[in-house]
């Protein structure tokens, strides 16, 4: 671990890293206590979903108009506005919750401008990593960023859990806004090198034309075009059961099952992470996508074809162990294959593209559950009385319980398809279609 946090220039990856780790700590403790607050004050789950999304689109939809701001100024810059803006929004619900005046819209408002903010945050973190580790350490250093986003999902929801009826929601938000100046001060000294400037003339200076180079870059590379376009697909299917994990388990089981399956799928992800960070994973990192992938659709097969509490902890150990594998080596095969310098608006139109079918999963998941699958499985239902209903019962949950039999496999499929389609399984044996220089911070 010593010799992770040591990669790069002078030791500043791991400063950032760890200063991003504790900040994604603190803003786990508010996401609980936010996630309690906007429950408890409407008692819809719809009002919740709403929330959840604006956590996502606004920052999908402004990723390509970031992407060339971010390339025109210092990573390290990009990252301590990002760190500002989402501290100011804590600075502004925590101000109305101690003054009793924070409202359901307040909430909105704050998730949508940190969702923004988010959005500039990933781009140049990553493109910050290509400056500061050298490329045959991309993959540890991948997996010691998802180490720490896996143990901030633990330590943030369970310390949150533990002090909010000692501080109550405002208590929070103050211990998160204390992490966002602690992860800025460690910007603030880290060191990060500019990149070297190579003017490509397809470049313009206007918004527009910098998201629309960093598209025309991806379609330059078939190989990224490939991976771009396969995630986009996996988002799709694998949100769908991601959302309906809870309802799936609460279907048959207790809190108390639903938060044995979150614990242990947390703890296998915190180890996915750790054992990438210090494995650096497979040497051609395509594999580190094709192998696992499929396991993330055994692992969805198991969860939804019994109402098992112990079936599904092992599936989802399966599943959250395979995680960190396919992040760290999907972010490390782009960080080695887009030029440095425009990494920026690469990074945010891959960020667009990828994960723009995850709202439209969150969205759909419900209606495919209550409207579609549930009937199916329902006594009565078309399916119960057939050889798929003898299998895997009838009753509550159980068109939950096909639907994540039918998206595994689907998963499943597409990753077997991926792997006999060349441009996606040969991607990292093809020369870029633009000549990527070395990082002269990684020498």
């Amino acid at each position: 671990m010593r010799r992770l946090l040591q990669l790069g220039n002078a030791g500043s990856f791991g400063l950032i890293w760890f200063g991003q780790t504790i900040s994604l700590i603190g803003s786990r403790l508010s996401f609980f206590g936010l996630s309690v607050w906007i429950y408890r004050t409407t008692g819809s789950p719809t009002l919740f979903t709403t929330a959840m999304a604006l956590g996502v689109l606004p920052g999908l939809l402004a990723a390509p108009l970031l992407g060339g701001f971010i390339d025109r100024c210092d990573r390290r810059l990009a990252m301590i506005l990002s760190d500002s803006g989402s501290a100011l929004t804590v600075v502004a619900m925590a101000l109305l919750v101690f003054s009793g005046r924070l409202e359901v819209w307040h909430v909105y408002l704050a998730i949508a401008f940190g969702s923004v903010c988010d959005a500039a945050q990933f781009p140049a973190y990553s493109a910050a990593v290509t400056l500061l580790v050298d490329r045959k350490h991309l993959g540890r250093a991948n997996g010691l960023i998802q180490f720490g986003d896996s143990g901030a999902k633990i330590i943030g929801p369970v310390a949150a859990a533990f002090l909010m009826p000692h501080i109550g929601f405002g208590g929070l938000l103050t211990i998160d806004l204390l992490t966002f100046f602690f992860a800025i001060t460690t910007l603030v000294i880290a060191h990060v090198p500019r990149p070297e400037q190579n003017h490509d003339p397809e470049v313009g200076d206007s918004v527009w034309s910098n998201a629309v180079y960093g598209w025309r870059y991806i379609r330059r590379d078939p190989g990224l075009k490939a991976l771009l376009l396969f995630f986009a697909v996996f988002n799709l299917l694998w949100g769908v059961n991601f959302v309906l994990i809870t309802p799936l388990v609460l279907s048959f089981g207790s809190d108390q099952d639903l938060g044995t399956v979150n614990g242990m799928a947390s703890t296998a992800m915190l180890i996915g992470g750790l054992v990438m960070s210090a494995w650096g994973g497979f040497r051609r990192r395509v594999y580190g996508i094709l192998v696992f992938c499929p396991l993330i659709g055994v692992g969805s097969v198991l969860m939804g074809f019994r109402p098992s509490v112990p079936l599904i902890v092992v599936a989802s150990v399966v599943v959250f162990f395979g995680a960190p594998m396919i992040t760290a080596s999907s972010h490390a095969i782009w960080q080695a294959r887009v030029r440095p310098e425009v990494q920026g608006k690469v990074f945010a139109i891959r960020r667009l593209v990828s994960q723009f079918t995850i709202p439209v999963a969150f969205f759909a998941a419900g209606p495919l559950a209550e409207r579609v699958f549930e009937p199916l499985m329902a006594p009565g239902g078309l399916l119960a009385e057939s050889a798929v209903g003898e299998a895997m019962g009838t009753g509550t949950g159980r068109g939950i319980g096909l639907l994540f039999v039918v998206l595994g496999v689907a998963i499943i499929a597409a990753t077997t398809a991926g792997f006999f389609y060349p441009a996606l399984r040969d991607v990292e044996d093809e020369p870029p279609p633009v000549a990527v220089p070395t990082p002269s911070a990684a020498a």
